[in-house]
């Protein structure tokens, strides 16, 4: 009995500590989700892809006995209807696809019995064909992401079934057919990462290296050939969705290790600030779903549920706010007026984003429900860039067309009110001279002084000085315009 009551009492205790560290809070999801038609053949774990508004699926899983299939489903978001095109050259899973100029490229993968493959396929889309004759990847591969850059395509990472987890990544480069090892490879070996490509930099998040999911975030840089940690994921998770929506990575359910099970958690990843933050949820709990953006449509499909129990063949869709759209910016005298069209519905408040710099980087001036802003915090003479963004629910679209404006003009003189005015002057040397002087008198100074400035009267003003006459007729004082440091105008009536 006493065994039996350390037992339950354990299990309390491991329920409340599970239940505690799986439960997200949420102030209101912006992932709104609608079903779309279903798949013809249930997968998880499928290469998939969107081309021309048509989502390519290729292979996987098809029964949580691990069985894979070849077939290769299309989905036309226009039709809403799914249907199939010539089957893989062999069936498999835990493989990626990238596309170059009507060309479907698959490398790697995985088959039943959980071996991988160097095999390296090429399906062109115009004539429904494949070709199984490219160069192999130098090392039989599952599990390894890709991704374009400058034509070429990069693997990264993935599984050996002889050697277990890779660092390594390999190019291809289709004019030559061949592929290179990279000089530089992961800080950390693993397999089936999300990936996302934003301003010609490769993110790298999550995955499965031999400690089971991961939390770890690398971004490859081509440019200079490194690879360099960011962030970590806030839940460590591997056979993730992600997509690269307005400077900000989403990153959807997922598998994770404590407890080994599929998530429905969305986080985001905010690339200025370096930042993770829980966003919403999926419809119900997805591992190894696939994802697709289709101008501000998120399109998710299959996947497995929880622990393997079932494959799912379902696609839904969620709806991101569009781009603001014909950006104007009108320069004005120390002031630019900026507008733009709303093409998206709901609630919006729209980010107001400035540069000096063609291109950027911007930053935030403004948020505003409006749909026109003035800036007023701008110098006559300097050339100001701006772009708007739309947030709708916390998710924000990607940036409109930038715009430029020269802010210029001549400042207007205040205008008097009173009928007489003190004029305060103080000299470059320090000096303070002050003159009672009539509004006409005032009015004449500052017309005077506004005139000087843009070149135009002469160098000096003669001022009547009504203090300390006598015993002359008038006194006048002769001020140079360049002798001049500041003045101060306060007015009164007699």
């Amino acid at each position: 009995m006493k065994r039996f009551n350390k037992l339950l009492c354990f299990m309390v205790v491991f329920v409340a500590v599970m239940s505690a560290f799986c439960t997200v809070s949420f102030a209101e999801s912006p992932f709104n989700w609608t079903s779309k038609a279903n798949m013809l053949t249930p997968v998880s774990g499928s290469a998939s892809l969107n081309v021309n508004n048509n989502i390519y699926v290729f292979g996987g899983m098809v029964n949580k006995d691990g069985s894979v299939t070849d077939k290769v489903q299309v989905y036309n978001t226009t039709t809403n209807t799914w249907s199939y095109k010539t089957s893989l050259p062999t069936a498999m899973k835990s493989c990626y696809a990238v596309e170059i100029n009507g060309i479907i490229y698959i490398a790697g993968g995985t088959f039943r019995d959980n071996t991988t493959t160097s095999k390296f396929l090429a399906y062109d889309i115009s004539t429904d064909t494949w070709n199984t004759e490219l160069a192999s990847l130098p090392i039989s591969l599952g599990g390894a992401p890709l991704a374009v850059i400058d034509g070429k395509i990069y693997a990264f990472g993935g599984y050996n079934h002889i050697n277990g987890h890779q660092s390594n990544i390999y190019i291809y480069d289709p004019s030559l057919n061949t592929w290179t090892k990279n000089s530089v490879g992961l800080n950390f070996a693993r397999q089936q990462m999300g990936l996302s490509i934003y301003d010609g930099m490769v993110f790298l998040i999550g995955g499965w290296d031999a400690n089971g999911a991961s939390s770890i975030v690398e971004v490859f840089n081509p440019k200079t050939n490194t690879c360099t940690f960011k962030a970590p994921l806030k839940i460590a998770r591997t056979y993730t969705g992600t997509i690269t929506y307005g400077g900000n990575i989403y990153v959807l359910g997922g598998r994770t290790s404590i407890p080994w099970d599929a998530t429905d958690i969305i986080e985001k990843y905010n690339i200025q600030s370096d930042t993770w933050t829980d966003i919403g949820k999926l419809s119900y709990s997805r591992s190894y779903p696939g994802v697709a953006l289709i101008e501000n449509s998120v399109y998710i499909f299959g996947g497995t549920a929880n622990l393997n129990t079932l494959i799912y063949n379902t696609t839904e869709e969620n709806i991101f706010p569009k781009t603001p759209s014909n950006l104007i910016a009108i320069p004005g005298n120390k002031k630019v007026d900026l507008s733009w069209t709303v093409p998206t519905t709901g609630s919006a408040v729209y980010n107001i984003k400035r540069s000096t710099t063609l291109s950027g980087p911007y930053e935030t001036i403004t948020t505003t429900s409006a749909i026109t802003y003035t800036d007023n915090d701008v110098t006559n003479g300097t050339t100001y860039y701006y772009v708007v963004s739309a947030i709708v629910d916390g998710v924000e679209s990607p940036k409109s067309n930038e715009v430029s404006a020269t802010p210029t003009g001549t400042e207007e003189p205040p205008v008097i009110t009173g009928n007489k005015a003190i004029l305060e002057i103080v000299m470059t040397n320090g000096t303070i001279k002050e003159y009672d002087l009539t509004a006409q008198e005032m009015e004449n100074f500052l017309t005077w002084y506004d005139n000087r400035s843009e070149g135009a009267d002469k160098a000096y003003i003669s001022i009547i000085k009504r203090s300390n006459v006598k015993p002359f007729v008038s006194r006048n004082e002769y001020l140079q315009f360049k002798e001049i440091y500041s003045f101060e105008v306060k007015e009164y009536k007699e």
